[in-house]
């Protein structure tokens, strides 16, 4: 994570952990948030390759979460989730993408028409 964001953090008071490995606390996270690689941030395409296939949702990581556990991905994926983590009850992000739709109107309705008409209808 970027030394600026654990400093505004830590400014206001939130203690943050970092782990390389999720497997260090995968039965004490109630919020699993995975998201793909992106070939685009990485400078070298050597280091993109060896990061590529660490951070995979595996069936025994998975089984070593919290039954309350939430997964989470912006989609699309790669292979970072499994097809087989999608009947998990514990996969939330088709819920997500389909509720990201929603926030973007939202948005958009107040970025063109201003906060007085996104809200009357509430």
């Amino acid at each position: 994570m970027p030394q600026h964001y654990i400093q505004e953090l830590s400014a206001r008071g939130v203690e943050v952990m970092e782990f390389e490995d999720l497997r260090e606390v995968a039965e004490r996270v109630d919020v699993v948030y995975s998201t793909r690689l992106q070939k685009e941030y990485f400078e070298d395409e050597g280091d993109y390759e060896s990061a590529k296939g660490l951070y995979v949702l595996s069936d025994e990581l998975r089984a070593s979460l919290k039954g309350s556990a939430i997964i989470m991905h912006p989609l699309p994926r790669l292979e970072e989730i499994p097809f087989a983590v999608d009947a998990d009850p514990r996969a939330r992000y088709f819920n997500q993408v389909k509720n990201v739709l929603y926030v973007r109107m939202a948005l958009l309705d107040i970025i063109f028409n201003g906060y007085s008409t996104a809200f009357s209808a509430i």
